[in-house]
């Protein structure tokens, strides 16, 4: 393949379509000719044999388009000729540029360009990385904030027109064609959630924008090659999907302190540590929230066949088991403050994962597994998250209902045609009935109680497994289940009422810091929507005076039938103009604050061997059996 049909080659010469035609209104003159000057020195390289020189010149460009931001106010004041005719601060040209900057980076490692020395493909992706760090809160807002209000409703559809879409595409574009550069990199067989974490800076966070706008990107635009899929998309999407679903190990959890030096660790309270893995788990049960990665990523377990991680990944940060009860590493003298900031993290986290959990018991009851272990693993998953779920599944009905009646019936299924011991398999279906109050009496139970009632003896194994159940288990329920199986066993004494839950998002200052959510977190109050307290991108301002992110003030009111938040009266989008003023006023301190807290980023090398790296995939249940 000659170098000019390379997709590095196609990607610069779209970056010199984009900069010749709209950049300039978005960025001005000078930016705009500096860029191209960057465009031919790509250009010329791409004639030569010189593989150093075009990685570096590829590098640099690839830093210029990360950078665009920067340049909007300092060399372009005029302003949009509609304030409704622009989005992401900059509009879709600036992120057109850095969507074909991303797959510039990507095409570096395909074979016949520098062959002579791939490793510079793995720097200039390093360097590209580092680069990309200014964007991380327009990509947030424009990939999570207005991705989410795209999909809740109808108006919120209607609220993002063309130029949104452009951008938003152009975005899903950035993020998959910066995984596809790292899998082609280290080998898509090495892109572990260790990698992916390394790559985000150790930022969970960014780890899931990354992942939400990859696992998000349709194949094809239909504008130029840079914008579309990578062609090995499916082998991303499975890849990228399998590394999320590994972002809850005490591997990536302690992978940040391998970066510091003098890290201690052998020297760290086990207390402590427990504190710490609980508050990382948190934050990622938090930020699937905040990113809205949960529908593409049931998407992704549905094509792939991957419930079973799924299932085990959300009730590793759903952490079930902290809900309500002080777990013994908590009890810990001297360590009270940091031990009780852990548990309020995951209680608040767990109550806001929880609430958006309906989509995934569709999911679950497709899912094909194997009996045995496989899936023994996967129903005490189950059990966890529906206790995690409260009492939602009891009250929910529809076509959520059925899921869990489905999933039910198919484990009975399953169960049956076995031809091995399957125990302590039937102890955790009763158990997560028993948690999605599926209780015996009742018509939803009438398959389990038959199945129960075919088992002969066995019934007795499963009721003692039951009775020393090691997982969350609502007690009452459990109670039901244990007089179903043993009806000549003495009544047990009445329970004491559980504890009160924590409400969705309470205790959010408790997760982890640091990172985007920080940023987003710690902007001055006048820069933060006073709906979500979050770092405003696309500002707009009611005629009462209060600044609101667009697309958290457009989902508001597509929930609340066009009610202002505050006063509650009507309130329309078409009232709130865009602030031009508050909008370059966040994007100075972006710069400022990137400036000041760029020093101390760090990451460690990607060419480390992540193959090396052992990640468990699943508990060892059989272990909680005496097996």
């Amino acid at each position: 393949m000659h170098r000019a049909q390379h997709l590095t080659a196609q990607a610069v010469e779209f970056i010199e379509e984009v900069a010749s035609a709209d950049l300039a209104d978005a960025v001005g003159d000078l930016c705009t000719q500096h860029l191209l000057a960057k465009v031919n020195a790509v250009y010329s390289t791409l004639g030569g044999t010189n593989s150093q020189a075009l990685a570096e010149a590829v590098e640099a460009l690839a830093r210029d388009c990360a950078t665009l931001p920067e340049w909007v106010d300092r060399d372009f004041e005029k302003e949009y000729a509609s304030e409704d005719d622009y989005s992401w601060a900059f509009g879709p040209a600036v992120a057109e540029a850095c969507a074909a900057a991303a797959a510039a980076i990507a095409g570096l490692a395909e074979p016949g360009l520098i062959d002579d020395a791939p490793e510079l493909a793995l720097t200039a992706l390093e360097a590209f990385a580092l680069d990309l760090d200014c964007l991380t809160p327009y990509i947030y807002a424009g990939l999570c904030r207005s991705g989410k209000l795209q999909l809740h409703s109808a108006e919120g559809r209607r609220a993002a027109d063309a130029r949104d879409r452009r951008v938003a595409r152009s975005l899903q574009a950035v993020a998959s064609w910066m995984l596809a550069a790292l899998g082609r990199n280290v080998g898509y067989d090495n892109l572990t959630a260790l990698v992916l974490w390394d790559l985000a800076g150790c930022d969970p966070l960014w780890a899931l924008v990354l992942a939400r706008g990859t696992l998000s990107l349709p194949h094809r635009s239909g504008r130029a090659k840079a914008l579309d899929a990578p062609e090995e998309i499916e082998l991303l999407h499975q890849t990228v999907a399998l590394a999320v679903l590994g972002l809850h190990t005490a591997t990536v959890a302690f992978a940040r302190e391998e970066l510091e030096e003098g890290a201690g660790g052998d020297e760290i309270a086990i207390a402590t540590r427990s504190a710490q893995l609980a508050k990382h788990r948190a934050t990622l049960a938090a930020e699937v929230v905040s990113c809205h990665l949960l529908p593409p990523l049931v998407r992704a377990a549905d094509q792939f066949g991957l419930q079973l991680q799924l299932a085990h990944f959300l009730a590793s940060v759903l952490q079930a088991e902290l809900i309500e009860e002080r777990p013994a590493w908590a009890q810990s003298p001297g360590l009270q403050g940091e031990l009780e900031a852990a548990l309020d993290a995951a209680r608040g986290a767990a109550a806001s994962l929880a609430e958006v959990l309906g989509e995934i018991w569709a999911s679950f009851a497709q899912a094909q597994v194997q009996p045995g272990p496989s899936l023994r693993s996967f129903l005490h998953s189950a059990a966890d998250i529906a206790f995690a779920s409260d009492v939602a599944l009891a009250t929910a009905g529809g076509e959520m209902w059925e899921s869990v009646l489905q999933l039910f019936d198919s484990s009975i299924q399953t169960l049956r045609s076995s031809a091995c011991d399957e125990q302590a398999s039937w102890a955790a279906l009763v158990a997560a009935a028993a948690n999605a109050l599926i209780l015996p009496g009742e018509s939803a139970a009438a398959n389990l109680e038959a199945a129960l009632g075919g088992l002969g003896a066995s019934s007795e194994e499963v009721a003692r497994l039951l009775r020393s159940w090691p997982r969350p288990v609502r007690l009452e329920a459990k109670q039901r289940w244990m007089q179903f199986l043993e009806p000549c066993a003495p009544p047990a004494p009445p329970l004491q009422p559980a504890p009160a839950r924590a409400s969705a998002g309470s205790s959010a200052s408790a997760l982890q810091t640091g990172g985007l959510r920080q940023m987003l977190q710690d902007a001055p109050r006048e820069l933060r929507c006073a709906l979500d307290g979050r770092l405003m991108m696309d500002p707009v301002r009611a005629p009462i005076g209060f600044l609101y992110e667009r697309s958290v003030l457009a989902e508001h009111l597509a929930r609340s039938g066009g009610l202002c938040p505050l006063t509650g009266k009507v309130l329309t989008l078409e009232s709130c103009p865009r602030d031009a003023e508050t909008r370059r006023k966040v994007q100075r301190w972006i710069r400022e604050h990137k400036a000041s807290t760029a020093p101390s980023r760090r990451r460690a090398k990607l060419s480390k061997p992540a193959a090396q790296v052992q990640e468990a995939t699943a508990p060892n249940y059989s272990t909680f059996f005496g097996e």
